[in-house]
């Protein structure tokens, strides 16, 4: 008895969400973390809640049930509904729940919030996007610059020769024209 209530204790104070369901999948059982999970204010108003209202992929908590009912421990990520309009990420571990004669009589669901880790993961794809971007832009800014130079250098050349030689005169518009063609 003393050991049933330590776990009890244990569980209630539990830093991940801690559901169990029944067959059909409504909540019989939910930790104070749970309640905070789906926004409610106290774990007793989740008791009777089926699981499809409290995460939004329906079709995954058929699955998760159909792979616990096998004997086998279902994992994944998933939208919890934390109140009217809102949804968070969750990590989310199910396994069978079994009476004293090892029948099948529901599911133990923990449940932890995993926004902080969803955050740092877009702020890593935004970040190499960035890093894709830089480099692109330096591409692009070398390729722009050699013909720029060129253009330059043309011009100045034609300013300080003036009319002393028309060849190298012709054959610097040629150049000009050309890096301004590739600027372009």
């Amino acid at each position: 008895e003393e050991r049933l209530r330590a776990e009890h204790i244990a569980i209630q104070n539990a830093g991940n969400g801690i559901a169990i369901s029944d067959l059909e999948g409504r909540i019989t059982f939910a930790n104070t973390a749970a309640a905070r999970i789906w926004g409610a204010a106290n774990h007793e108003i989740l008791k009777g809640r089926p699981l499809v209202e409290l995460f939004t992929e329906a079709p995954r908590i058929g699955e998760m049930l159909q792979t616990v009912k096998a004997g086998r421990t279902w994992e994944g990520e998933l939208h919890a509904r934390c109140g009217p309009d809102g949804e968070l990420w969750v990590q989310v571990s199910a396994a069978a729940n079994r009476d004293v004669d090892d029948e099948f009589v529901g599911a133990v669901l923990s449940v932890m919030d995993i926004r902080d880790h969803k955050r740092a993961e877009e702020a890593e794809r935004t970040a190499e996007r960035h890093r894709v971007i830089v480099e692109s832009l330096g591409a692009a800014c070398h390729h722009l610059g050699q013909p720029a130079t060129v253009l330059m250098m043309s011009l100045d050349m034609m300013r300080r020769i003036e009319d002393r030689n028309p060849n190298l005169t012709r054959e610097l518009i040629e150049a000009s024209l050309e890096a301004a063609e590739r600027l372009r």
